[in-house]
C-alpha cells in the first residue's frame, strides 16, 4: 500500500466491491474503471501467453489458496502500473513453479517483491547476466557454476546509453548481484560485480529472453 494513496485505495476496494456510491464522481469512476480494465486485460493476457491454464489449474489443484495469492499478487501489480516486462517476468515465475511442491506460493514470494520492481535497466542487464551464466554453464558442463564475474560492457551497442556499474550497484539491493571485494582492486576504476546464488535460484525458474540485450 506503500505506493497507492489511501483515498485511491478506498476506491479502489470501493470498484472491486462492487459499491461506489458516494465515493467518488461519476466522471472519475468511469476512469478509474476503465484504467482497471484495461490494466486487468493485459494482465490476463500476459498471463495466458505466459503461463496457460492448464498450469493455473495445476496449481489451483495443489492448493487453491495459494493460487489465489499468486493470481491477486499479478493484477496487483498489474494495477499498481508495473511495466509490461515486469509482469512477464512475474508470470515466467508462476510458470517455473513446481505443482509437487505444497510450498511453491513461498518459493513465489521469494522472489516476486524484487522482479516487479526492476526497471528497464536493470532487467537488460540481468538478462545479460543470464546469458552470460548459461554460456559459462555449457561452457564448464561438468562443473557447478553458481555465478559469473561481470564484465565486459563497454563495447556492447546494447549497453550506449546505460550507466552499466551504477546499474549494477541498484541491483545489489535484489540479492541478484553481489560485490566482489575478494578481487577487487584498489586501483580499479570500477568495482567488480558478479551473480550470486539467489540470482543462479532464480535463473532455474525463469527467462529473460525477449526482454533485455
Amino acid at each position: 500500500m506503500d505506493s497507492i494513496s489511501l483515498p485511491l485505495f478506498g476506491v479502489a476496494c470501493a470498484l472491486l466491491s462492487g459499491d461506489s456510491s458516494g465515493a467518488i464522481t461519476e466522471s472519475a469512476k468511469g476512469v478509474l474503471e476503465s484504467y482497471f480494465v484495461r490494466r486487468t486485460s493485459d494482465a490476463r493476457r500476459i498471463l495466458l501467453n505466459e503461463v496457460g491454464e492448464g498450469k493455473i489449474s495445476d496449481l489451483e489443484a495443489r492448493d487453491r489458496d495459494a493460487t489465489i495469492h499468486l493470481l491477486y499478487t499479478f493484477l496487483e501489480a498489474s494495477i499498481r502500473g508495473r511495466a509490461r516486462e515486469n509482469l512477464v517476468l512475474l508470470a515466467r515465475l508462476i510458470a517455473g513453479l513446481k505443482t509437487d511442491d505444497d510450498l511453491f506460493s513461498d518459493q513465489f514470494d521469494r522472489f516476486q517483491r524484487e522482479l516487479a520492481q526492476l526497471d528497464k535497466e536493470e532487467i537488460i542487464i540481468l538478462s545479460y547476466a543470464a546469458q552470460k551464466l548459461k554460456k559459462q554453464k555449457e561452457k564448464l558442463k561438468n562443473v557447478n557454476v553458481s555465478y559469473v564475474h561481470l564484465s565486459g560492457f563497454g563495447d556492447e551497442a546494447e549497453f550506449k546509453g546505460i550507466h552499466v556499474y551504477e546499474v549494477l550497484s541498484r541491483l545489489v539491493r535484489t540479492g541478484f548481484i553481489a560485490t566482489d571485494y575478494a578481487n577487487s582492486s584498489i586501483d580499479s576504476v570500477a568495482p567488480l560485480f558478479l551473480t550470486t546464488t539467489r540470482f543462479k535460484e532464480l535463473i532455474e525458474l525463469i527467462h529473460f529472453d525477449g526482454l533485455g540485450i
